[in-house]
């Protein structure tokens, strides 16, 4: 439990400014095309101007926003609303995290907040002195993946049959590398509990490392997105205003 707490605590935390950044950037296009476009459009009006098809779109676009403005506005706030419902909604945050999973740089993400979470759940059971069957079924249904609580059922039946754990792990590839060695060093030595918990503690150090670097990522691209669509705006009413230069009597 303050495991999954810690790390949607960071989550939020990390996530909080490009948040902010994001809607902040919505707002003002909305306050563009809502009270900027619209007096421009307005300049237009009568006059037998051929506009370029970007001056156009954000003209009719802004006059549209305009004019249904109210509309604009509930429908932001139920997009808003929705989302928050969704992000509390059990069932859509797991096909979210499934959505991400297949992203490639946020699968990285995901992955290593599943294996830090399973884990720490052994590591924790394990150290209770649980029998290692239980341990393993408790941490399968600990998991948010379908596919990762499939694998380590998989895992769990392996050990049954009289496998070693740390091969059915590595056969499952739930494990690799540093952490898998550190498993199998702690199966040899008796401290199966306490190698499990430095490999949280290892898995959850490179997943917050990684949630830094998305981060990083997300408030550049934000940043220009949001200064590409501003742009695009602004060049569709210069355009238009240059076209008053070319009236055709």
């Amino acid at each position: 439990l303050e495991f999954d707490e810690r790390m949607r605590e960071e989550a939020k935390e990390a996530l909080t400014y490009p948040i902010i950044l994001v809607f902040t950037g919505i707002a003002a296009i909305a306050f563009i095309f809502s009270f900027v476009v619209p007096r421009f459009a307005g300049m237009l009006q009568g006059r037998n101007v051929d506009l370029p098809l970007l001056s156009r779109w954000v003209l009719s676009t802004g006059v549209y926003v305009h004019e249904h403005w109210v509309g604009v506005i509930i429908a932001m706030i139920v997009v808003v609303a929705g989302g928050y419902a969704l992000s509390h909604h059990a069932k859509a945050g797991a096909t979210v995290l499934r959505s991400l999973s297949r992203i490639p740089l946020m699968s990285n993400w995901v992955a290593g907040g599943e294996t830090a979470r399973w884990t720490s759940m052994l590591s924790v059971l394990v150290q209770s002195k649980v029998p290692i069957l239980m341990c393993i079924e408790l941490a399968s249904a600990s998991v948010q993946l379908p596919e990762n609580s499939v694998r380590l059922k998989s895992v769990e039946d392996d050990v049954r049959r009289g496998k070693r754990f740390s091969s059915a792990i590595e056969d499952r590839h739930l494990l690799e590398g540093t952490s898998l060695t550190m498993l199998k060093v702690g199966e040899k030595s008796g401290q199966l509990g306490a190698m499990l918990s430095y490999v949280a503690r290892y898995t959850a150090d490179k997943h917050r490392a990684l949630q830094r670097r998305i981060v990083a990522l997300i408030e550049p691209i934000s940043i220009l997105v949001i200064g590409l669509a501003l742009g695009v705006i602004m060049v569709g009413v210069v355009m238009a205003m240059t076209s008053l230069t070319e009236i055709k009597l």
